[in-house]
């Protein structure tokens, strides 16, 4: 559920904290991928810097994933606020399109970029983008005094966005949502699921650790 509180801020510079071997693999793999743009997703109490490494890998065999150019909930915000409905449905599903999903096996030993999505989902209900397109109306429920020019998606609903990739015998899903603490990764292999969590307060620059 939508709370105003829980808006992705402005997009801030962050770091993810990774050993440098994964971080040349992942280069050597991936070198077309935007080099201050990762979204971090792992387990419930994934974060930036350190708390990536540590809680990054779940699921049978282990694995961890990082997905390049995505959008901050921030920016996403400011594309819907600044882009005519009849095109805002296949400019969204063209930015998508564009993410690359970064599999990262055995502790960080191992590091592979998926295919292009195999399929892009993109709905945004008609009378919010009406609410918040060339407007000044703040976005979120209760932001100020709860007046009636706010534009709530409990009341106008709320953008949906589905990602997917094929690895082998698994599907992997991304549930994006700008809201902070909303998004998130699904892997599945048969009746198998496993729930990562992704972040989109920020975009990351990843950054050598001690570690190998």
């Amino acid at each position: 559920m939508l709370v105003c509180a829980a808006l992705a801020p402005a997009a801030r510079a962050v770091e993810l904290e990774l050993p440098a071997g994964a971080i040349a693999r992942i280069g050597a793999v991936c070198p077309d991928c935007e080099p201050k743009g990762w979204t971090a997703c792992g387990s419930q109490d994934v974060g930036w810097g350190k708390r990536f490494a540590t809680h990054a890998f779940l699921g049978t065999p282990q694995r961890g994933y990082l997905i390049a150019s995505s959008l901050t909930g921030d920016e996403f915000r400011k594309i819907a606020e600044k882009t005519a409905y009849t095109v805002l449905g296949p400019g969204l599903r063209r930015r998508f399109q564009r993410l690359r999903l970064v599999v990262l096996d055995d502790a960080f030993a191992d590091a592979r970029v998926l295919a292009m999505p195999s399929e892009v989902n993109v709905t945004f209900p008609r009378p919010l983008h009406d609410c918040v397109y060339g407007t000044w109306r703040p976005w979120g429920c209760c932001v100020g005094k709860c007046e009636k020019e706010e534009c709530c998606e409990k009341k106008l609903g709320s953008p949906a966005v589905e990602v997917t990739w094929k690895d082998g015998d698994e599907t992997l899903v991304l549930h994006y949502s700008h809201t902070v603490g909303v998004s998130w990764l699904e892997r599945r292999s048969g009746t198998a699921k496993v729930r990562y969590a992704c972040l989109v307060d920020a975009k990351g620059t990843l950054r050598p650790s001690a570690a190998k």
